[in-house]
């Protein structure tokens, strides 16, 4: 090999060396400074990966919580549904047993409450009428409780009189008297019922149940309320009673009319 050969061969390998030695020195010298900024963008990265993943899943909750509200929704209904069904389902059985125990043999026609007298509660608004078989002076029940009598009636609707009207008037006697008091009874301040044109001889206590006496085109057994007061007047003169209503008319939203 001559000694040319030999000096550039010595040269590449100084070199070849020398830049091992440099970028050796280079990288330990960048290295410390280069790790803070890989680890941050590695973490910034992740969290970047993270809250895609988050957006994600919030957009998959929202869906769900729209779904599950309407399930919700729908299940509110379905209750609001079973309670009116059993609500009525109440009524029917309600009525069904006033029917065994007085004997009542007429059609009933069932109507909600859509319209009332807040003030007085002298009156009713049904959502029946002619058309279905409603007349005036059709008596209106709940229960086992005379409510009042059709006033007014059209094609699809009724008004009705209730007992706390000063011009509704039933036959009536007492169910607890030995001599089944008998008397009149109208309504008195829209609030209380008086049971007048009671004959002298007659006994009436308070705490006694009127009901209707099964005249004047009103059912038989229908309870209108309990005595309260009773007056002590001459021998000569009728005796009359006031009584305690059982029936609270401003809760009462379906009704039985008794078609004639």
């Amino acid at each position: 090999m001559s000694a040319s050969i030999r000096f550039l061969l010595l040269s590449l390998a100084i070199f070849i060396l020398g830049q091992t030695v440099v970028l050796k020195s280079l990288r330990n010298f960048v290295t410390p400074l280069v790790l803070p900024i890989e680890y941050g963008m590695s973490v910034l990265g992740q969290k970047v990966i993270e809250a895609g993943r988050l957006i994600t899943s919030i957009g998959s909750l929202r869906q769900e919580n729209f779904r599950l509200i309407g399930e919700v929704e729908d299940l509110r209904g379905q209750v609001a549904y079973l309670r009116e069904a059993e609500e009525e389902n109440s009524l029917l059985r309600s009525q069904l047993s006033l029917v065994k125990e007085t004997g009542l043999t007429a059609p009933l026609i069932l109507a909600d409450v859509v319209g009332r007298d807040n003030q007085s509660g002298s009156y009713l608004l049904l959502n029946r009428g002619e058309r279905d078989g409603v007349t005036v002076g059709s008596a209106v029940i709940y229960k086992k409780f005379l409510l009042g009598e059709v006033a007014e009636v059209s094609g699809a609707s009724a008004r009705v009189r209730t007992i706390f009207d000063s011009q509704f008037r039933v036959p009536a006697l007492s169910a607890e008297s030995v001599t089944r008091t008998r008397g009149l009874v109208r309504g008195e301040f829209s609030t209380s019922l008086l049971m007048e044109k009671i004959l002298p001889v007659e006994e009436v206590e308070r705490g006694q149940t009127i009901i209707t006496s099964g005249e004047g085109g009103f059912p038989r057994g229908l309870v209108l309320g309990l005595v309260k007061e009773v007056s002590r007047g001459d021998a000569e003169i009728l005796k009359w009673a006031r009584l305690s209503p059982l029936i609270d008319l401003s809760r009462v939203d379906r009704v039985f009319v008794v078609k004639e």
